[in-house]
């Protein structure tokens, strides 16, 4: 058998080796700054949609259009309440059916003073409630207990006369 002839000094073989190690660290690292692009991207998208999720949560919670003309449902509500939490969801599924020109759905978190002081004005429960205003921001109904989605619409079409 003959022996295979190295091809190059032990030098040039040395550096092709360094070479291409060096290959493919660049290459790792082009792949960590790829990796590293798209999270900030990620990041910044999850800022993005946090921001208006904040802003949409103090927009539902703003009762200062109360009395304006169009009605309103309020919920009394408290995060560590499961049936708050089930009639919330069920609001959050049809509430895009109405504009504030037609129904103003907001939420009094009872968590806070403000929450606790309007919800007492109406009401001395703190949850499962959902308080129903006129135009004129009247009380007209106040509604416990969970709420099937459903029944929900229901009491939304009937206070926006619909």
């Amino acid at each position: 058998m003959a022996k295979k002839k190295a091809s190059g000094s032990h030098e040039t073989l040395a550096r092709k080796k360094q070479e291409k190690s060096e290959r493919l660290q660049k290459k790792r690292r082009v792949r960590l700054l790829q990796f590293g692009a798209i999270a900030v991207v990620a990041a910044a998208v999850v800022v993005v949609l946090a921001v208006r999720a904040n802003r949409s949560e103090q927009f539902r919670q703003d009762l200062s259009q109360l009395g304006n003309g169009v009605p309103a449902a309020v919920q009394v509500w408290d995060v560590s309440c499961p049936i708050c939490n089930q009639n919330r969801a069920n609001v959050a599924r049809i509430e895009d059916d109405y504009s504030d020109d037609d129904l103003l759905i907001r939420y009094v978190d009872v968590r806070t003073d403000e929450g606790v002081r309007f919800a007492s004005q109406y009401t001395d429960r703190r949850r499962q409630t959902m308080l129903l205003f006129d135009g004129e921001g009247e009380l007209v109904d106040i509604v416990t207990g969970p709420i099937e989605q459903q029944s929900m619409r229901i009491l939304f079409d009937d206070l926006a006369g619909r």
